[in-house]
Formats: structure tokens, sequence, C-alpha cells
């Protein structure tokens, strides 16, 4: 289950990043140390670079409805094996195995495998 706060950062941080007066795309470049702190930093470059794995992966506009568009293909995939089908292939992009709990990275937000089986 991915947490709680992360999915709140993906479904806000493009208007955020705006809000800010940033343009262009979101792309960390600072990275906090998590191990050092137990909160999630408050400006929006910390926020990015705490729930970022590396500094490939960039967030743009629409890119929060394609990770749900990517999660239901998995979950309609998951639904027609429950009802029975001998096989299924969902193809998702964004893809989603290299998101962790409450990381993103390698263009992956949510990791739609282990949402489709849980």
């Amino acid at each position: 289950m991915h947490d709680a706060d992360f999915v709140e950062f993906l479904a806000t941080v493009w208007q955020e990043w705006q809000k800010t007066g940033y343009t262009g795309e979101v792309i960390a470049t600072v990275w906090p140390a998590r191990r050092m702190q137990s909160r999630v930093p408050r400006f929006i470059e910390g926020k990015v670079g705490y729930y970022a794995l590396a500094t490939e992966t960039s967030i743009s506009d629409g890119t929060w409805s394609a990770a749900l568009a990517a999660k239901d293909v998995a979950l309609t995939g998951a639904k027609g094996l429950l009802e029975g089908a001998r096989g299924i292939f969902s193809l998702c992009r964004p893809p989603g195995h290299h998101a962790a709990r409450d990381l993103l990275g390698g263009y992956c937000f949510l990791n739609n495998a282990a949402i489709a089986a849980q």
C-alpha cells in the first residue's frame, strides 16, 4: 500500500510547483536525508527530493492523471483474472515497477502490479 502522504504529494505536486512560480517540469534538485529527519520538508523543492529516487523522473501537467489511468488498467486486468480469464496483459504507462511505497523513480509513480495484487 502506498503511503497516504506520498499519494497526496503526487496528486498536488504539479499545482504546488506552479503556485510557487516555477515553470517547466518538476525535477528533483535536492535530496533531504530521510534517515536523519522524520518529517517531509515544507517547501516544494524539498518535498520533490524527499519523494524522488533520483533526478531522471520529471512531473508535468497530466502526470497524476496518467498514473491514475495506469493504475486503473492494472486493476481492470486483475478483475479479469478474478472473473476467470486465463490470461491478461495490462499495458500500463507509466509502468510503475520502480515506484516504492513512498518514492517515485524511473518514470514510475504508483506501483501498479502491487496495487493490482493487493
